[in-house]
């Protein structure tokens, strides 16, 4: 018999990317997103987003 304190957890899978704006790596699951294109674009604060929302065709990859 198991108990559920002595199973092994995996650990979650952690997607990151570098927010467009200020070059800060960001949890994909926890932060911000804009789209444009077809690309998802995450973020490290609303005022990062914001300025991307105002011209995203200037932060190309």
């Amino acid at each position: 018999m198991v108990f559920g304190w002595f199973q092994k957890k995996s650990p979650e899978k952690t997607l990151q990317s570098i927010d467009p704006i200020c070059k800060m790596l960001v949890n994909e699951n926890t932060s911000m997103k804009s789209e444009h294109a077809g690309k998802a674009y995450y973020f490290c604060s609303e005022a990062c987003k914001q300025q991307f929302d105002k011209n995203p065709a200037q932060f190309k990859n």
